[in-house]
């Protein structure tokens, strides 16, 4: 991004998303997907086969320029993207599934996003470098875990505090993401 500003600006929003998350839901709710083995394969299946299923047969079907090939291919490659959660409640989706599930696919991505990039590499012409899991570790555990982590020690460490930020807070972050 080429944009200090804009660089900025949605690094904070994502942090505010993810510590309200981290804020509003407990260690019990944010892991609930992993005790429903039945709804957490479907929506793995779904996110981290079918997407990059479909954008394999977009890509070869269509004729894309490479930006767009890779566009899509990183799109299809990065499941649970932060933004996601947000974007699921608005549409009326279960907050505390939301919630777990990105944050499943959080952990997942380190693992996921190498792998699913390294297909594509080798079906497709990519205008991007390789992708390390390191990388990919390093960026979800500073976008997603660390603020969660933070807002899950404010509950335990500081209920008032958290029960005194945690609306506003969402709020504030529901502003800077719209």
């Amino acid at each position: 991004m080429d944009n200090p500003f804009l660089f900025h600006f949605v690094t904070v929003t994502i942090f505010s998303l993810m510590l309200a998350i981290g804020i509003s839901h407990s260690f019990k709710q944010l892991t609930s997907l992993w005790r429903q083995p039945e709804l957490l394969l479907r929506s793995l299946l779904a996110v981290i086969v079918l997407v990059p299923m479909v954008v394999v047969l977009l890509l070869w079907v269509f004729d894309l320029p490479p930006a767009v090939a890779t566009g899509l291919a990183l799109l299809a490659a990065a499941p649970g993207a932060p933004l996601t959660t947000k974007r699921s409640q608005m549409a009326g989706g279960d907050p505390v599934y939301t919630a777990s599930l990105q944050l499943t696919l959080a952990l997942l991505a380190v693992v996921i996003t190498p792998l699913t990039l390294t297909v594509f590499y080798a079906l497709f012409e990519l205008v991007t470098e390789p992708v390390t899991p390191f990388k990919v570790a390093l960026q979800v555990g500073g976008v997603t875990f660390l603020p969660v982590i933070v807002g899950l020690l404010i509950q335990r460490f500081a209920p008032k505090l958290a029960g005194a930020i945690g609306k506003p807070l969402t709020v504030v972050a529901n502003i800077l993401f719209l």
